[in-house]
Formats: C-alpha cells, sequence, structure tokens
C-alpha cells in the first residue's frame, strides 16, 4: 500500500469515474472498480488523519477524502449505509479540525441518506442532534439550531422515545424564547412548556422538574406582560403539584408577579438576588428576567412623560 496519500487519492479519482465502452465493461467489473476508489479515498484518509513521516497529520484533508468516498459510494454504487457512514467520519474530522461549517455541511448529507434513502430516523436523530449543538455551542447560529432539536425532537417522537423527544423540545422551546423576535415566539415556547408538562404528568416522568416548566411558562406571560395569565399558571401549578406549593420555584413566581404587579424594579432585583444565592439563575432565566426588568424600566419611562 502507498504511503502517498496524494497518490492514492489521484488513483481513487481515476476508479472513480464512470466505466465507459463494451469491451471493458466485459473484462472490469465496475462495482469494484468503483469499490476500489472508495479504499484508495479511505487509505488516503487514514494517512492524513495519523500522518506519518512524510505528511503531517492533517483532519480536514482527512474528511474531504472520506467526502470523496462517500460521494462514489452514493452516486456509482447506491451503497446508502456506506455514503452515509463516510460522510459521518468526515463530520467527524472537521470537528477534530474545528471546521464546523464544514462538519455541519457533511452531517445533513448524511442525515439526509438515512431518512430520504433508508428511512432510519431514529439513527437519523441522534445526528440531527449533535447538528444543533454544533449550530448552538459552536456556530452560535440560534435559529438553525433550535430548528435542528425541533427535528430531532419529532422523529423521536415518531419512534416512541418520549424522554429523548422531550430534551430536544425543551432545547428548542429555551433557544425560541431566549432569541425570540415577536410574540408569536413567546406563544410558541409557552405552547412548548406546556406540552412538555401535560407529557410528563400523563407519563409520570421527571415530575421534579415540571415544577421548572411552570416558572418558565409564567415568566414568559410576564414578560408578554399578562400578569393575570401568569397567575392563572401559578394557580395551576399549585392544584397540580399539590406536594410542591411550598416550592421555591412558585415562591419565585409569586414575587414577581407581584414586583410586576406593583412595577417595582428594585423589589424585583432584591428578590433575585436572593433566590440566586441559594439557587443560582440559569443562563436562561438571567435573559428573561432581564427583559422582563427592561420592560418594566421602559414603563416607567413611558409614565414620566
Amino acid at each position: 500500500m502507498s504511503d502517498d496519500p496524494k497518490s492514492l487519492i489521484k488513483q481513487a479519482f481515476e476508479k472513480s469515474k464512470p466505466v465507459s465502452g463494451f469491451f471493458w465493461k466485459l473484462i472490469s467489473s465496475p462495482e469494484d472498480q468503483y469499490e476500489e476508489a472508495i479504499d484508495l479515498y479511505i487509505q488516503a484518509a487514514k494517512i492524513y488523519r495519523l500522518g506519518n513521516g512524510k505528511v503531517s497529520k492533517d483532519y480536514i484533508k482527512s474528511a474531504d477524502c472520506y467526502k470523496e468516498a462517500a460521494v462514489v459510494a452514493l452516486e456509482r454504487l447506491e451503497n446508502y449505509n456506506e455514503a452515509a457512514m463516510n460522510y459521518v467520519e468526515a463530520y467527524k474530522l472537521c470537528k477534530m479540525g474545528d471546521e464546523y461549517s464544514n462538519a455541519c455541511e457533511y452531517l445533513q448529507e448524511a442525515i439526509n441518506i438515512f431518512t430520504k434513502h433508508m428511512g432510519q430516523f431514529r439513527r437519523a436523530a441522534n445526528y440531527q442532534f449533535e447538528l444543533g449543538e454544533i449550530f448552538e455551542l459552536q456556530l452560535h447560529q440560534l435559529k438553525p439550531a433550535r430548528e435542528a432539536y425541533e427535528l430531532a425532537g419529532d422523529w423521536y417522537l415518531q419512534d416512541n422515545a418520549i424522554q429523548l423527544s422531550n430534551k430536544c423540545y425543551l432545547k428548542y422551546a429555551d433557544l425560541l424564547s431566549m432569541s425570540y423576535e415577536n410574540n408569536d415566539d413567546l406563544f410558541k415556547s409557552i405552547k412548548m412548556y406546556k406540552n412538555l408538562i401535560d407529557t410528563n404528568i400523563k407519563r409520570n416522568l421527571n415530575l421534579w422538574i415540571i415544577k421548572d416548566y411552570y416558572l418558565k411558562v409564567g415568566l414568559l406571560q410576564l414578560l408578554l406582560t399578562d400578569s393575570v395569565a401568569s397567575e392563572r399558571t401559578l394557580v395551576e401549578a399549585k392544584n397540580t403539584l399539590r406536594d410542591d406549593q411550598d416550592c421555591k420555584e412558585f415562591k419565585l413566581l409569586e414575587s414577581l408577579i407581584e414586583c410586576y404587579k406593583e412595577q417595582d424594579i428594585d423589589l424585583m432585583s432584591q428578590t433575585l438576588m436572593k433566590y440566586d444565592k441559594f439557587d443560582k439563575l440559569d443562563n436562561w432565566k438571567t435573559t428573561i428576567l432581564l427583559k422582563i426588568k427592561e420592560s418594566l424600566i421602559g414603563t416607567e419611562e413611558d409614565d414620566l412623560l
């Protein structure tokens, strides 16, 4: 086996060309030729992945070789599983090389094959969730991230993987509400949190987390300037979780509703500081509470005009 990846790639490229001519088809199997091309691309990919005395380690070049192998498997052999798995390898190597845009592109190709050609939606859901994580955490593109999470949730739900679908839908609702562009986005988030509440209650799943979902619904309703709806949410929460009526989440929501009704920003700040000492406010709560405070400040300024 050659240890020169460029030579291997050149050979692979020649073997990946469509076979033409009657005589050539008689003496050589096109399928065997394309399989050889794939093997050569993968050999080159492994050399770039590990490096050797002559070639430096290069994850991106390795990823390119796996991508070319995937193209041959897909377009020449219609070997969908091999094509998808080579795209997955290309995705992993791009991640290792911090090329996240290409990583997303290759992973999306694999997902398309799993769903459109193989009907493996559960398998695709795992990668769709990973796609959402890259958009969210590496590329900081929240809209495609939440869309990826929502679609992964739909696919998990089709497979009756309820806890996994709930995890995806929670990520979707959190990102949508944190990066909302209009009130409709907030209403969609509220609807998703309520769906998560219903699902967990009906299936008796993770009842401890329902308190947090109710708190999120109530806070978003305050952000929508609807303290009456927030009060109704608090009443529903206490009726649903009678053993937890005095939990910290419900106490916080009750206090914030009063602060909001009184338009008391200072009291709200004191309430949050006190809560944060015992239970650190997470990023979602910090973001939404800041927006609520900003809305109150805007109301105060309007009153002064």
